[in-house]
């Protein structure tokens, strides 16, 4: 869930590169965002709302539904600690549990939490979304907290990624029973693959208590109290939330579509184009890149996300694409993956994890408890 940040050289580049037809991306204005309500304080961080794409971020106030002056900014110089290209973000609600006034940010396997009272990342993270949350997937579409309300949605948060939701309990703190459930019965009118979700805070307007769902150029928000989608959604994002389709870049920015037919020999399976899901079950192979020059990564289950992140740049300045392997294809050369994906990923997240390991023994051990959920 990211999407492509280049000036407009590059992106002419690409252009050219590829033969020159070119996309408008209005039409995915959410696509590789995150968001999320900030709580309520006593100081001027009170009822805001929070969007994040890329490296930047922008705040919104609850009251007035605008951005707020000086933004978009940097996530390095306001989140110190979160990574770019968040999958999704949650404000947690009030409770008894030690998920009070938090805010819980998602990317891949992995999740950080934010304290909201002292405007810091907690000590510890990140963590693996099994360990701190057990029954929700990785790889998130949206995320988002229920409000207050006398339906059974009150103080709850539920967690979106395809066509299924997860509600968990705040004060219980755990899953609720019976979940997952389908998108479709449990929130007549919203669509699948959600790209993100926020509570809208409180105020005197009509966003006082309602929940706000996105989807390429389009939003929808749901009245909490009455538990129904509000009438007359969805709305383009552009007149309800003006500046946010430009966060990561100018809505009227164009990116050159991937050439056609040019998949590796033995992967001829279309999945996704750069910065999509790529989508399967199972264990597959998948072939990323354009244009002839692919990189490769073995033994990947149940779908990746198709972009640099997860293989590196094998074709830069082309937007690139992924194939998944033919059952019985041909071995390629170049960049291999040396192991099964999951065992790498399993590496990369020790090492982003690993950062603020104990120097002292005993406390590396309880940490490592800690992390493991014991």
């Amino acid at each position: 869930m990211k999407v492509l940040h280049k000036n407009g050289f590059s992106l002419l580049l690409a252009a050219l590169l590829v033969g020159g037809c070119l996309v408008s991306t209005s039409a995915q204005a959410a696509r590789g965002m995150a968001a999320s309500f900030g709580g309520f304080h006593d100081n001027q961080l009170d009822n805001k709302i929070y969007f994040f794409r890329n490296n930047r971020y922008s705040r919104y106030s609850a009251d007035t539904m605008r951005m707020d002056p000086g933004y978009p900014k940097a996530i390095a110089s306001g989140w110190p600690g979160i990574p770019d290209n968040l999958d999704a973000a949650t404000y947690a609600g009030y409770s008894n549990s030690s998920r009070s006034n938090k805010m819980y940010l998602f990317k891949g396997r992995l999740y950080w939490r934010w304290d909201l009272s002292t405007d810091t990342m907690d000590d510890g993270y990140p963590k693996a979304i099994s360990a701190g949350w057990p029954g929700l997937p990785d790889n998130l579409d949206a995320a988002v907290y229920g409000g207050y309300s006398n339906s059974g949605r009150n103080n709850k948060l539920y967690f979106f990624k395809g066509g299924s939701y997860w509600r968990w309990d705040i004060e219980r703190d755990r899953l609720d029973q019976g979940y997952p459930q389908a998108i479709s019965a449990g929130w007549q009118g919203l669509p699948n693959n959600l790209d993100m979700a926020t509570y809208g805070g409180a105020s005197n307007g009509p966003s006082n208590n309602k929940l706000y769902f996105f989807k390429d150029d389009l939003y929808w928000r749901w009245d909490i109290e009455r538990d129904m989608l509000d009438p007359g959604y969805p709305k383009t994002i552009d007149s309800g939330w003006p500046g946010l389709a430009t966060l990561g870049g100018s809505a009227s920015q164009q990116r050159p579509q991937p050439a056609a037919s040019r998949a590796p020999a033995g992967y001829d399976t279309f999945c996704a184009q750069e910065d999509e899901w790529c989508s399967f079950k199972g264990v597959r192979d998948v072939a990323y890149g354009a244009n002839g020059r692919f990189y490769f990564l073995e033994g990947v289950r149940d779908g990746i996300e198709c972009s640099n992140d997860e293989f590196d740049d094998p074709a830069p300045n082309m937007v690139k694409s992924c194939y998944i392997k033919s059952r019985g294809g041909a071995p390629q050369t170049g960049k291999v993956s040396s192991q099964p994906y999951r065992d790498q990923q399993e590496m990369r997240n020790l090492r982003e994890s690993s950062r603020d390991v104990p120097s002292d023994p005993a406390e590396f051990l309880r940490a490592i408890e800690r992390n493991l959920g014991r």
